[in-house]
């Protein structure tokens, strides 16, 4: 469950082989996952196309696709949703076996809080997140 998560990532952590970016979308990812929410990634939530690229749209939370976005300003590359697709089913433990386009972890990361902003009541005041915005600069 969710303490075996947060154990794994952690642990993983304090190894130092990982990069806290990595770890973060993992988490991330997995989190959403263990609450019940877990982004969609294949599939356009509105039309069911399969998703090339994807927007976050801001009412739902849900991804799109190009034709069904309505106004989203978080926008998905097919590298970035391939990325986090990788991310959502690999082990903990494999992380460190994949490079990734700065990019794709770019869009990751702007979608992975914007996804989470939009799923869990609070979490844009925390002051955690603060933190990580000053020292990821």
């Amino acid at each position: 469950g969710l303490s075996r998560l947060i154990t794994a990532v952690l642990r993983t952590l304090y190894g130092g082989s990982i990069s806290p970016q990595f770890l973060l979308h993992f988490y991330e990812l997995h989190l959403a996952r263990q609450l019940g929410f877990a982004p969609h990634l294949k599939t356009c939530q509105q039309c069911g196309r399969p998703l090339i690229e994807a927007f976050l749209e801001p009412l739902t939370g849900d991804l799109s696709c190009t034709r069904c976005h309505q106004g989203a300003e978080v926008r998905l590359g097919a590298t970035a949703l391939d990325y986090l697709e990788w991310l959502s089913k690999e082990h903990i433990s494999k992380l460190g076996e994949r490079e990734i386009v700065p990019e794709a972890q770019k869009e990751a990361d702007r979608f992975l809080l914007k996804y989470l902003f939009a799923h869990v009541e609070g979490m844009s005041t925390l002051k955690a997140l603060k933190f990580w915005r000053q020292v990821n600069k």
